[in-house]
């Protein structure tokens, strides 16, 4: 293929607007401000220059030349040279894109678009205080990258003053977060707007070996504090996304710990009736406590302990 010049990136730049459903800020024959095809974009952040056959995001921060963007572009299946057309008006390009017209895999996988800063919760004693409190490890609150936020707007969601326990995709990018209230002053969590609810933490579990399943991230922490729990995860809430149900038929078997309470149970019929795999549900036996979390904070004990002299039991409702 011949070296491209500035038409030949002005018109790629056109037929990537018009086959993603791109919204578009200016367009002229210097270059663009468009939305970003690598996240979910509110406002137009991807900048291309025609002159210099370069991008950049000033959002997620992608950059680099527009031969590659092409070459990586599936959207028009033959070389780049092979379709320009540079017949139409750049005027008819400033329109309202059609939502179904984008890509289903753009809403898979995409960053937050995230307002403020973020901290390690190590830097902030009330955080410390919250994870000691609820007998978390060090090692668990660092391996799950505990943070903590005085001050954000996350997908236009307000965060004030909360440990924030971030979910992400293979890549590393942000794909939800838990935002744990510190004190009992208002609601106990809260997720940005619009944001994809995974299992957490997919990408690292072992197929091949039992997973334990927790209806809350917190439970999750707790648990891991215990080895026998490495292999674990959490729905985030007894209400399983279509996502979630998805990833859960990836393993063979899962072990449900569940809460003692109506939503436990609520959440231990609903993955029976959806789950076809080898799967077990465990109960406490102590009757002080409802949920996990409860051991070391009720109990005083650790969740090893706990385990070791007989606290989980099947539970012969779902046997």
């Amino acid at each position: 293929m011949s070296r491209l010049n500035s038409d030949d990136y002005c018109e790629f730049t056109r037929l990537l607007i018009r086959h993603r459903g791109l919204k578009v800020n200016t367009l002229n024959h210097g270059g663009a401000m468009v939305e970003c095809i690598f996240h979910e974009d509110w406002n137009p952040s991807l900048s291309i220059s025609f002159s210099r056959g370069q991008y950049h995001c000033f959002q997620c921060g992608r950059g680099g030349s527009l031969s590659s963007l092409s070459k990586m572009s599936e959207a028009f299946g033959r070389p780049i040279t092979l379709v320009l057309n540079k017949t139409e008006d750049l005027d008819d390009l400033n329109y309202e894109p059609i939502p179904t017209e984008k890509p289903l895999i753009r809403r898979v996988f995409h960053p937050l678009d995230i307002r403020g800063r973020f901290i390690n919760y190590l830097n902030s004693d009330r955080c410390l205080d919250y994870v000691k409190r609820r007998g978390i490890s060090k090692a668990v609150a660092g391996s799950m990258r505990f943070s903590y936020c005085a001050e954000a707007y996350i997908n236009g969601t307000y965060f004030k003053d909360r440990l924030i326990i971030p979910i992400f995709d293979p890549h590393g990018l942000y794909m939800n977060v838990e935002g744990r209230e510190l004190e009992k002053t208002g609601k106990k969590c809260i997720y940005p707007k619009g944001a994809i609810k995974p299992l957490y933490e997919w990408y690292k579990l072992d197929k091949n070996k039992i997973l334990y399943l927790f209806e809350g991230i917190i439970k999750l922490a707790v648990a891991r504090t215990d080895t026998f729990f490495a292999n674990s995860s959490t729905t985030m809430g007894c209400l399983f996304s279509d996502y979630q149900l998805n990833q859960l038929k990836l393993f063979p078997s899962i072990t449900l710990v569940r809460d003692m309470d109506d939503a436990g149970l609520e959440m231990a019929n609903k993955l029976k009736r959806i789950f076809n795999g080898n799967l077990h549900v465990w109960s406490l036996t102590n009757m002080a406590i409802k949920d996990v979390d409860e051991i070391p904070t009720i109990l005083n004990t650790t969740v090893q302990l706990y385990r070791e002299s007989g606290g989980f039991v099947e539970d012969v409702d779902f046997m």
